[in-house]
């Protein structure tokens, strides 16, 4: 014990007289709601912290969320050490780096306690507890702790962040640290509308879902319009041909960015490969003719969440990695023809985009613009096959043409593609009811032009007659179900909370009070560590108006009691938690306005409120 004892302060003296040091700590926000605690935090812990024990390396591993009924925050200290003694707190909620330093730390034990270092889940910034009881106050506390010392003596175990919540001799609390909350659930107030959020383009939520959720209430912007944007990771081209990406890439969506438009275009939070959530990007492997090859690309099938930015979060699911062709959003816009279509057998990996075949004018054509016609695939090919050269005309002139509607030109307007005639009938002249049209993207070399591939290919095989064609304007859409791209975006505006004005309609039938009948006691009530106090009896009413007047009677008629309710100020009781004017609830301390404790027996209350004049009125009992 001596000789470890010495290599432990030789380490203290060679980082001049400096100690093993818990990270930053972090901040701690929460959002009470319906049965259930929002909590956030910031990133300050695992990304600035610096340790001068430890050569000012960033030894950050995790963190740890404690919950406790009890204001001493005993509930969750029942972790032992080989004595039988109560040493160590059991969190509810345990996150960490994915960096295989997880499990128990085979160093640096206490009295046999071992210091779990988490399992390799990946870090967050948030939780939602959805085990809890309206009306009930619950205490939280969030630590950051490091991954300890293990190669000094016997190893110095995993520190993490103490906290402070202090009560005074009444055990009203006084002071309590950045990385503590204290929060009661609520049932939401009576005519409250809680913010909402409108996605603006949603013909653009191309596959799967992408939907931003309200999370932290009171941090929300009202009335601000924000945009996603999309990273994407290359996996492979056509053919082994590195084309633009822009046209033909097979590519996994590995990133997201989201900008405030009515700031500016702000950004306020990104996620890619270098900082995510939990696990919610992961290496792919992707069999190349090189050899194996790891991408980064979204969880597919199933949901996953960001981390919070001004109140908001986003729930995405992608069902798959691939593309496939939506044959439900397929087909005539306007107009109708006995057109066949098939899709490109490169298509759904490489081309999955939106185009639509426009018919004009017979005097107004398109002219084919390939000048180099090796690689031309025939969408009616069930293997990708190239047509012989001597079977595609070039040069050829169409009553219509076909844009990507994904992509733009340099002047804003949906990309053209090419189109080229396969000559089914092999006559060496474009037969409209005949033969076929090829439609691809071009690529320049030089001064020649190349195939990039078949998106689709669609002939009027069988028409009888030209006059069965389709009608100028007419226009003929085909889609594909794929991941996001960088040249999506998904705009959405967040409107703001609205609190009931005088001529709103609100409902009064939902207000209760709880329990009813009161018997002796109940959970809310907390716990009185001196027992010659009396006990702090209470009861709650639910589902009332924000600004609103309370009034208790006995069934005689005498008044007992007035409550002013007004939700939308700090609570007295707790003045650590901003109260909010989404909260339904108030709490009465079975008390008389003399501060005298009531009789059991029936009571009747009134409640009205401010703002609409309803009222509502009701009965419960007290038995003690």
């Amino acid at each position: 014990a001596l000789f470890t004892t010495k290599v432990v302060v030789q380490a203290i003296y060679e980082t001049d007289y400096r100690f093993a040091q818990p990270p930053l700590m972090p901040s701690l926000s929460v959002t009470p709601s319906d049965g259930r605690v929002f909590l956030n935090w910031d990133d300050r812990s695992d990304k600035l912290t610096r340790d001068g024990f430890v050569d000012n390396k960033n030894d950050f591993e995790g963190y740890k969320l404690y919950r406790s009924t009890d204001l001493y925050i005993e509930d969750p200290t029942i972790i032992t050490n080989g004595f039988g003694a109560p040493t160590l707190r059991a969190p509810i909620y345990q996150c960490d780096l994915i960096d295989t330093i997880k499990g128990f730390a085979d160093f640096g034990n206490i009295n046999g306690v071992l210091y779990n270092l988490g399992d390799d889940t990946g870090l967050s910034h948030s939780f939602v507890d959805n085990t809890v009881q309206n009306g009930r106050t619950y205490y939280y506390v969030l630590t950051a702790y490091d991954y300890g010392i293990p190669d000094v003596g016997n190893g110095i175990p995993p520190s993490e962040n103490t906290f402070v919540l202090e009560v005074d001799e009444n055990e009203n609390i006084v002071r309590i640290s950045q990385n503590v909350a204290i929060v009661k659930p609520f049932q939401k107030a009576a005519g409250y509308q809680s913010a909402s959020v409108t996605i603006e383009n949603p013909e653009k939520l191309k596959f799967g879902e992408i939907i931003p959720e309200i999370y932290e209430r009171e941090a929300v912007k009202g009335d601000h319009k924000y945009q996603i944007n999309f990273e994407v990771t290359g996996v492979d081209y056509l053919k082994g041909e590195r084309y633009h990406h822009d046209m033909d890439g097979y590519y996994y969506t590995s990133g997201i960015k989201v900008y405030d438009i009515t700031d500016g275009r702000e950004l306020v939070f990104q996620e890619n490969p270098e900082y995510f959530r939990l696990n919610n990007l992961k290496l792919y492997n992707y069999d190349k003719p090189s050899g194996l090859e790891k991408k980064w690309g979204y969880q597919v099938d199933k949901t996953i969440y960001t981390d919070v930015f001004d109140g908001v979060r986003l729930k995405i699911n992608f069902p798959r990695l691939d593309a496939e062709f939506d044959i439900e959003n397929t087909g005539w816009r306007v107009g109708s023809s006995a057109m066949n279509v098939n899709i490109g057998y490169y298509a759904e990996k490489f081309l999955p985009w939106n185009y639509e075949i426009i018919f004009t004018d017979p005097n107004d054509l398109y002219q084919s613009k390939l000048t180099n016609t090796t690689k031309v695939d025939s969408a009616a090919s069930e293997s990708g096959g190239s047509i012989n050269r001597s079977k595609v005309l070039t040069g050829e002139s169409f009553p219509f043409y076909v844009v990507n509607k994904d992509f733009a030109d340099t002047n804003g307007n949906p990309k053209v593609l090419d189109m080229v005639v396969h000559d089914k009938n092999e006559n060496g002249v474009y037969d409209i009811l005949e033969d076929e049209i090829v439609v691809g993207p071009l690529i320049a070399l030089g001064s020649s032009t190349m195939w990039g591939g078949t998106a689709f290919g669609f002939d009027f095989n069988n028409l009888t007659s030209e006059s069965e064609l389709p009608k100028p304007n007419d226009v003929y859409q085909i889609n594909f179900k794929r991941l996001y791209h960088d040249v999506d975006s998904i705009q959405f505006v967040v409107h703001p909370a609205e609190i009931p004005t005088a001529d709103a309609e609100i409902n009064m039938d939902k207000i209760r009070v709880v329990p009813n009948p009161y018997v002796v006691t109940n959970s809310m009530e907390s716990a009185v560590a001196n027992w010659q106090r009396n006990q702090r009896r209470q009861i709650m009413f639910t589902n009332i108006p924000g600004d609103c007047k309370i009034m208790i009677y006995t069934v005689s008629g005498v008044l007992i009691d007035e409550i002013e309710v007004d939700n939308s100020t700090t609570s007295v009781e707790n003045s650590w938690d901003l109260n909010s004017s989404a909260n339904g609830t108030v709490h009465w301390d079975l008390r008389s306005s003399e501060g005298l404790e009531i009789a059991a027996g029936y009571y009747l209350y009134h409640v009205k409120s401010n703002v609409t004049g309803d009222v509502k009125v009701g009965k419960f009992a007290v038995i003690k």
